[in-house]
C-alpha cells in the first residue's frame, strides 16, 4: 500500500513508525530546476522531509523547492 503524506509525498509503508530498530531508510531529492539531486538517509523520513521542506537543511536551502522521487 502506498501512503502520501500531507505535503503529497509518496512514503515507504514503515515511514514514521518508531522501533527499537531505528531502520534508516535512504531518500533522494530532485532541487529547483530539475538539474541537482540530494541523497540522504534518515531514521524517520516524514520529519526529515517537513525540515527541507521549511528551509531548515543547509544544504538544501538554496535550492527550493525540493521534490521526493525515491
Amino acid at each position: 500500500r502506498i501512503r502520501t503524506s500531507a505535503s503529497g509525498f509518496r512514503l515507504p509503508p514503515t515511514a514514521g513508525r518508531r522501533n527499537s530498530h531505528h531502520m534508516a531508510c535512504v531518500y533522494i531529492l530532485k532541487t529547483r530546476g530539475k538539474k541537482e539531486y540530494y541523497i540522504g538517509s534518515t531514521t524517520d523520513l516524514v520529519r526529515r522531509l517537513k525540515e527541507h521542506k521549511a528551509g531548515q537543511v543547509a544544504s538544501t536551502k538554496p535550492y527550493l523547492p525540493v521534490e521526493l522521487v525515491f
